[in-house]
């Protein structure tokens, strides 16, 4: 397995490959200009979200000051069966976006390896959402079977399965408990993957970007928004409230349902916009103080919500009611207006940029001094990119940007003892689920780094 502490060998790393590697390197580590490298001179493809389709020409330009006659494809246009032309070079930017086996996604690109003489797939997240998510990485990569391209085979062959107690209550209402993986063999699994993955530490790399100082700033629900919160969760299933209330993970069968459930819940821990027509979001008026204190002082703000409507249009209207200049990117923009917004917060015409998760990928926003992030989300992965938006290679390491989690929660009461007791909301159980999950992940992913 190739796993290093610094970056300069991808390129002869890459070259030295038969068929390609997947490059897993952290976000902000320069993984754009690495792929440039080990690619230049030489005909290529290249796929890439179709927020960034353009940052591998302008890189290019910024690095080498040449023009390349590579032919760029978006993912999107590659799940609708696109024709790609032969050439030498594939490259795959964020190639997690290729998913798992069963995508037409991944299917459409696997039928056309054949006219690629290698693969260079590159991303700072290759399980997005689960271990599974390398599967069709790997095998694109090594163009064969490497690893098993079934989901109930590829976690039998390399996982054990633990089950989790739902307690003693939870056995006699009938809650069912959740099985948790564990990687059987470390091991096996590098030798498998040796020859078709490049890790790059994250140490080496975290010393090149500003610190982070992260901090989780809990926000009590208002009287209205409490009520509000507990007639949506009227709609929740029995085995779901217990399981939030003692912070116990779904089953797989629960897993499907659970955002469609939870939807309205996370939402409403936001803000009572849409349902009210006098919203409430103490959560959010403490986003925009943390952010006015952040302006005053001189500092450059993100503000970040997986939300459109509750969250960053929210978040936006509360700005201009304070006559805050701001910018937004939003998934459904132009890349011009997001060129737009990006050009007028790295001048600092804007202070503040609000963006989504449809939005965010491929940002480089620097100069920030406080990225805040709105609510949780299933997988740590979608915050981690976010995050990483305003902690860029290039700015000063010795800065530091301070990053601030929220996190709507019921407010203490007592019990008849006198004792404080807190109910758990939906906030507190999604970041226990995507810690969940970010542990599964992260057995592999170490697995994969260890030598």
């Amino acid at each position: 397995m190739r796993y290093f502490e610094k970056n300069a060998d991808i390129v002869r790393e890459y070259k030295d490959s038969p068929k390609g590697l997947l490059y897993i390197a952290p976000t902000g580590s320069g993984k754009t200009k690495k792929i440039l490298e080990a690619t230049r001179n030489d005909q290529a493809v290249a796929i890439t979200p179709a927020s960034i389709t353009k940052n591998l020409d302008k890189e290019e330009r910024k690095f080498f000051n040449t023009r390349s006659s590579r032919k760029s494809f978006t993912y999107a246009k590659l799940s609708r069966g696109v024709d790609l032309p032969e050439r030498k070079h594939l490259i795959l930017d964020e190639s997690h976006n290729i998913k798992n086996p069963k995508t037409k996604t991944f299917q459409n690109i696997a039928l056309q390896r054949w006219k690629f003489d290698k693969a260079l797939l590159a991303t700072a997240t290759p399980m997005y959402n689960e271990p599974y998510d390398i599967v069709s990485q790997v095998n694109l990569v090594a163009n064969q079977k490497v690893l098993p391209m079934n989901k109930k085979d590829f976690y039998k062959k390399f996982y054990t399965e633990v089950q989790n107690d739902p307690g003693l209550v939870g056995r006699l209402l009938g809650i069912k408990g959740a099985k948790e993986r564990v990687l059987k063999d470390p091991k096996h699994v590098r030798s498998l993957l040796d020859k078709h993955t490049y890790v790059v530490s994250g140490n080496k790399v975290e010393k090149l970007l500003p610190k982070k100082d992260e901090e989780i700033v809990k926000v009590p629900m208002s009287k209205n928004q409490q009520e509000l919160y507990k007639y949506v969760s009227k709609k929740l299933p029995f085995y779901l409230k217990y399981k939030i209330q003692r912070n116990l993970p779904p089953t797989k069968t629960e897993q499907k349902d659970l955002n469609r459930y939870l939807m309205g819940v996370r939402q409403v821990s936001n803000t009572t916009r849409g349902y009210s027509s006098t919203p409430e979001s103490p959560k959010f008026e403490k986003m925009v103080a943390d952010a006015r204190t952040e302006l005053k002082a001189g500092g450059k703000v993100l503000m970040y919500s997986n939300f459109r409507e509750s969250g960053v249009d929210a978040l936006s209207k509360r700005l201009e009611n304070l006559k805050i200049p701001h910018g937004k990117i939003v998934g459904s923009m132009t890349k011009k207006q997001r060129a737009e917004e990006v050009s007028k917060y790295t001048s600092n015409k804007n202070k503040v940029l609000l963006y989504s998760g449809a939005g965010s990928e491929g940002l480089n926003l620097p100069k920030t001094t406080l990225v805040q992030i709105a609510e949780p989300f299933w997988n740590k992965s979608r915050i981690e990119q976010a995050e990483a938006r305003g902690i860029r290679r290039g700015d000063d390491p010795k800065r530091t940007v301070k990053v601030k989690k929220y996190l709507s929660v019921f407010p203490e009461e007592k019990n008849i003892f006198g004792k404080k007791k807190q109910k758990r909301a939906v906030d507190e159980y999604l970041v226990e689920m995507s810690n969940r999950k970010n542990k599964e992940i992260k057995q592999l992913l170490e697995a994969i780094k260890d030598e």
